[in-house]
């Protein structure tokens, strides 16, 4: 059998590779919250007041699910990434009343001048809790990402550069969805980008590439398991 060694790359390999953008997008198989999964999610939550509001008459015909996403992004030689947007779009089989929705997300909003937590807890009514950030500029701060999208069907994050932070590095994302208990319920996970390139004598080049990376999340429900995969639905 062959026995393979491990090389170091070479200068010329190391400039290709670092030319090279790349921007993508993960996700987790996503966690039906019940019983001891909950209590885990919930980290700083009451435990019995959790499973009292998932227990609750009005809630009895509704699952929660906790989806991890996650967002990265490279630039590449010589240009940068000046947008981007994640979208997440739930479908189901039910009616508007039984649509799916997104229940909460985090972060709702990141400023240049906030440490990025990683961290998720949830209250015990299955919102995320609202982590405070340690901010190191006193100046005006601006808004590297906004969320929007609760309790509609479609959530979205738009990633904007300010001044002195560039969208270089991950971006660790969540969402609590609600789904109906008898239906099955996806979602489709879509990342665009816009990409400029500086010229010296003329004007910045800019490309703008929908679907630049997308995935499929699929809930645990009447006949699936929950899966996540890259691509459109299957």
């Amino acid at each position: 059998m062959p026995v393979y060694g491990e090389q170091p790359l070479t200068a010329a390999e190391e400039n290709r590779l670092n030319a090279l953008r790349s921007a993508g997008v993960g996700a987790d198989i996503p966690l039906a919250l019940s019983g001891d999964s909950a209590r885990v999610a919930a980290g700083a939550a009451e435990h019995a007041d959790l499973l009292a509001y998932l227990a609750s008459a009005d809630r009895s015909r509704w699952s929660y699910h906790l989806a991890r996403l996650a967002c990265s992004f490279k630039k590449g030689k010589g240009e940068y990434f000046t947008g981007a947007d994640l979208t997440v779009e739930l479908f189901g089989d039910g009616d508007d009343e039984l649509r799916p929705t997104i229940w909460s997300l985090t972060p709702a909003k990141v400023f240049d001048g906030d440490e990025r937590s990683h961290e998720f807890g949830l209250t015990s009514s299955l919102k995320f809790l609202q982590i405070s950030t340690t901010r190191h500029r006193k100046a005006p701060q601006g808004k590297l990402v906004q969320g929007y999208g609760v309790l509609t069907s479609v959530a979205r994050w738009e990633f904007t550069p300010t001044a002195v932070a560039r969208l270089e590095g991950d971006f660790e994302l969540g969402l609590i969805v609600r789904v109906p208990q008898d239906l099955p319920a996806h979602a489709v996970v879509t990342l665009d980008i816009v990409v400029e390139k500086p010229r010296k004598l003329a004007m910045n080049r800019k490309a703008e590439v929908r679907g630049a990376a997308s995935r499929t999340i699929v809930f645990e429900g009447p006949g699936q398991p929950a899966r996540s995969h890259s691509g459109p639905p299957r």
